[in-house]
């Protein structure tokens, strides 16, 4: 081997580390502890088993040195700000460095000793390179053996980052690229994929997550999400910003469970955390596209290197996409539904020393669409009180309509992240600006034709809404090597949301007004880890949140019932957020846990009455789980049961005797279930995979108008009024399931690998209304299927066809599911039956991708 004068200067640097390591193994000493740069005990072609912790990449390092007894030497300020995936199974030494390198920028070359040195990957450091290790066969040797194993995922679920196997609350994560090979490019997509997360849009178009049953059902720029969206440790407030489209990410991770002591409040359900790409001092290019039926596209471009060494490094990405609607409007012969986008994303990351980086974002994304909402009940009062008949269609894909609906805006934002390291811990700190705006929205409801043929209308003139935020938060953290681990961190939320109204509704009555609200929220917690052995541990934590809304609707024309006039209303409120957990890990590869969490959401006011407050929910959960790896790697079965106890639950329901909606603090409910995960990789050539949750929610005693049984005025006619005790709580299916299997080969006289991927979802009945009927309220659940075959060769170049809804299966996603109409003076039923007014999921849509990365 011949060194450059470079590496000369970069090994006479790592011996002088070499024999710091010796004296005592400094924490930024990487090496071999205690061993001479000897021949290394074990043969480099030769196979071990190897346990090495995911962390820090020097620690790691020093691990895999030590397990081998090989000297590994590496420059302090190059393992500086990385991380290790960690190791598990049996493989060779190479084949251990290259996988603990991967994704780092960072190659290694052998010495005349038999050791390694790690340097950057950079040809021009070598003149002549020994056969084994040059930056491109490690990877190649990895591709040819046949050692299989379950690739691992780092995540920071915990606010520390963790393996997903060694990470003790259930949380689901998926990798930038499977998002890319599995179709998945927003937030909504991803419930197709995850067992236990529905996920959907009302009829306003603002998003409605749920995680294991605990969701929202609440409209308006007044009203939060239960479960939190944070985006590059940004909470993302607005409803309708928080159904985010993929660009540059990394991973994303599902956090099932009330997750409010370290992520805060409105995250009772869980928390969806959306971590984007980061720029790195390897210059990597790649672009890729998609076309398809319904003349879908999608090219996604990214560029990323350093701009001044290791010191400043851009990361830069855009994406543009769009498809016809799906559906079609015979009237005027328009195709709503349909979405055009493009964004851009940019990030610049600097490291002034080995102890400080700052990393600056920035993004925009324009959005331009349609929407499309079908009935689906053909004997609805909406068609038959139309001077117009026949009007319905019995095809979901297909309806009339005078309005050609459309909506513009966009969603852009910049933040500012600061983590700086000392040996007394590590201090992160994110600023972040976002700004979210949408409209003018024009939609029309009801799916009738005939500007003022019937009496029941609903109709969206130029609406719009826009939202500003500014959020902050600093988090402390101890280091990770000592027994007693503490993290304490702050935030502090300030946030202003409008919304313009301009509605045709029931009657031909125009409504016209304007809402507003603000909100600001100050938060503090604290954070401890006891490690009272290296296999058993205790974890808590409590959070204290303050907060404070203000929110007032002039009306200018009857909006909703309520006449002209300006009404206000102001509230605070504060909670305490506990949490408690046990960790116990038996031997290698077993984690068993048990935790008790609590979640804190806000509380609000009625969209159209800001008279009608309603306070906060709350939740208990307990929960025990286990992770485990068996074979090597090659298996990993996770499992884990819980039960949630509400208290407060926040109900949108009728009132009576006036009819209007209204919210209202509601008892007590439950949700008890089960999620069972497994990966089976018994060679790197083929995957398979299942996860299954299972749940069983129920409403408390609380008595409701169903105006479907019955009128809910004042004796007789009180016969709508229902106990909905026992009943399956919204949007929570019982049962929820999702296959996959990965199968790559080599095609005969061809480079390269062909890789087959088949995946299905399964979801059992979800109801829309608290009162579980099963006709024109509930979606009866189905399977949908997906197929791609993809083609890749020359390292990262591929080609694939891909299927998506292979049986081009019908299933609603949300739908607003009301009574019937009745005659004010009797209460008879006027005529038909009740309102079910639905979003669908796509049908079934086939194209071609392709990508190149260099």
């Amino acid at each position: 081997m011949i060194i450059s004068p470079r590496m000369r200067r970069e090994t006479k640097g790592l011996r002088h580390v070499v024999n710091m390591a010796g004296a005592g193994c400094s924490a930024w000493a990487v090496a071999l502890c205690g061993v001479t740069m000897a021949t290394p005990a074990y043969a480099a072609d030769a196979s071990h088993r190897i346990s090495v912790r995911a962390g820090p990449l020097d620690a790691a390092i020093v691990e895999l040195a030590e397990e081998l007894r090989v000297s590994i030497l590496i420059e302090p300020r190059l393992a500086a700000n990385r991380r290790s995936a960690g190791l598990q199974g049996v493989m060779s030494t190479e084949e251990a460095l290259t996988r603990l390198l991967r994704d780092s920028g960072l190659t290694f070359y052998r010495n005349s000793n038999g050791g390694y040195i790690v340097v950057k990957a950079d040809a021009s450091q070598v003149s002549e390179v020994r056969p084994a290790p040059s930056p491109v066969q490690p990877q190649a040797a990895m591709e040819e053996s046949d050692s299989g194993g379950v690739e691992e995922i780092i995540v920071t679920a915990l606010r520390r980052e963790t393996t997903l196997q060694d990470t003790a609350i259930a949380v689901a994560a998926v990798s930038g690229e499977r998002l890319d090979a599995l179709g998945v490019n927003s937030t909504s997509a991803l419930q197709l994929q995850i067992p236990g997360l529905v996920i959907s849009t009302n009829t306003a178009g603002q998003s409605q997550i749920y995680i294991r049953g605990v969701g929202n059902t609440i409209t308006g720029v007044v009203s939060s999400n239960s479960v939190a969206t944070y985006l590059d440790g940004v909470y993302i407030a607005n409803g309708q910003a928080a159904l985010q489209t993929f660009n540059d990410i990394a991973r994303v991770e599902v956090l099932k469970g009330p997750q409010s002591t370290l992520y805060g409040r409105n995250a009772t359900g869980g928390a969806v955390v959306l971590v984007s790409k980061e720029p790195s001092d390897r210059p990597e290019y790649s672009v890729s596209g998609l076309v398809g039926n319904y003349e879908a596209y999608r090219v996604q471009a990214s560029l990323n290197g350093p701009l001044r060494g290791d010191e400043i490094m851009g990361r830069l990405s855009f994406f543009a996409q769009g498809h016809k609607g799906y559906a079609e409007n015979v009237t005027l012969g328009t195709h709503p539904g349909g979405d055009r986008q493009w964004g851009v994303k940019g990030a610049l990351k600097l490291v002034p020393s080995d102890s400080l980086d700052v990393t600056v974002r920035g993004d925009f994304r324009r959005i331009r669409g349609g929407d499309y909402i079908k009935h689906l009940n053909p004997n609805s009062y909406v068609y038959l009180t139309s001077a117009i008949p026949n009007q319905y269609i019995d095809d979901p894909w297909k309806y009339r309509s005078e309005i050609r609906a459309s909506f513009k805006g966009y969603d852009t934002g910049g933040s500012a992240q600061l983590r700086w390291r000392s040996d007394i811990g590590k201090v992160t700190s994110v600023t972040s600006y976002r700004r979210f705006s949408l409209g003018p929205q024009f939609s029309d409801f009801d799916s009738i034709v005939g500007f003022f043929a019937g009496t029941t209308r609903a109709e969206m003139f130029g609406e719009t809404v826009d939202a500003k935020q500014f959020w902050h938060e600093t988090i402390f953290q101890s280091p990770e090597d000592r027994n007693f681990q503490i993290m304490a961190g702050a935030s502090y939320f300030s946030g202003r949301s409008w919304q313009e109204v301009r509605r045709i509704s029931t009657g031909n009555t125009v409504g016209s007004a304007r809402r507003s609200a603000d909100n600001r929220a100050g938060a503090a917690f604290i954070d401890a880890r006891y490690d009272f052995s290296p296999r058993f541990s205790a974890v808590g934590g409590v959070r204290y949140t303050r907060e404070h809304l203000e929110y007032a609707q002039l009306v200018r024309i009857t909006t909703a019932g309520v006449g002209p006039g300006r009404a206000e209303n102001a509230r605070t409120w504060s909670a305490l957020s506990p949490r408690f957990g046990l960790e116990w890990r038996p031997s290698e590869g077993r984690l068993l846990y048990f935790n008790v969490t609590s979640g804190f959401k806000s509380g609000g006011f009625n969209e159209t009455n800001p008279l009608n407050a309603f306070e906060p929910e709350k939740v208990w959960a307990f929960e025990g789980g286990v992770k485990t790896t068996w074979l090597d790697g090659k298996v990993q079965a996770n499992a884990s049961a819980f039960t949630y106890a509400y208290r407060d639950l926040q109900v949108s329901r009728i009132a009576p005797i006036t009819q209007a909606r209204v919210v209202a603090n509601a008892g007590r409910s439950r949700i008890s279930g089960a999620d069972i995960d497994l990966v089976v990789r018994p060679v790197r050539a083929v995957s398979l995979g299942a996860s299954l949750s299972l749940l069983k929610s129920e409403f408390g005693d609380l008595v409701l108008c169903d105006n479907v049984a019955g009128p809910c005025s004042l004796p007789p006619n009180d016969s709508g009024f229902v106990n909905i005790k026992g009943r399956q709580l919204n949007n929570a299916p019982n049962r929820a399931l999702s296959l996959f299997t990965d199968l790559s080969f080599t095609p005969p006289g061809l480079p390269g690998q062909m890789l087959l991927h088949l995946d299905g979802n399964y979801r059992s009945r979800v109801y829309f209304t608290p009162f579980a009927r099963k006709e024109f309220q509930s979606d009866p659940g189905n399977w949908l299927l997906n197929a791609e075959l993809k083609y890749e060769w020359a390292d990262r170049q591929f080609v694939a066809l891909f299927v998506r809804n292979v049986t081009d299966e019908v299933r609603v996603d949300y739908a607003s599911a009301s009574g019937v109409l009745r005659t004010p003076s009797t209460s008879a039923t006027a005529i038909g039956t009740s309102l079910f007014a639905a979003r669908l999921q796509p049908p079934r849509t086939f194209g071609l991708r392709a990508g190149y990365t260099f």
